[in-house]
């Protein structure tokens, strides 16, 4: 079993090779909640991705607002 004192000291040197990378311009770091139907849960958990599509719609509905549209509209 392990202590405070276990371990390499200083660190893994290898760190820069293994630390997971992203190729994203910001980091995930907040978080939401929100409540679905279970239809659309359903849905959801039958894409490869559903966190990231999630936030790829969030993300097209922000654009859409920052450019003043409505869902009446159509861009032009």
């Amino acid at each position: 079993m392990g202590n405070l004192n276990s371990g390499r000291h200083g660190g893994n040197p290898d760190l820069k090779i293994y630390q997971f990378k992203s190729e994203r311009e910001e980091s995930l770091t907040e978080r939401v909640t929100l409540r679905l139907t279970p239809s659309m849960m359903q849905y959801l958990k039958q894409l490869d991705n559903y966190p990231e599509f999630i936030r790829q719609a969030i993300l097209e509905k922000i654009q859409r607002e920052a450019r003043g549209e409505t869902p009446h509209q159509q861009p032009d």
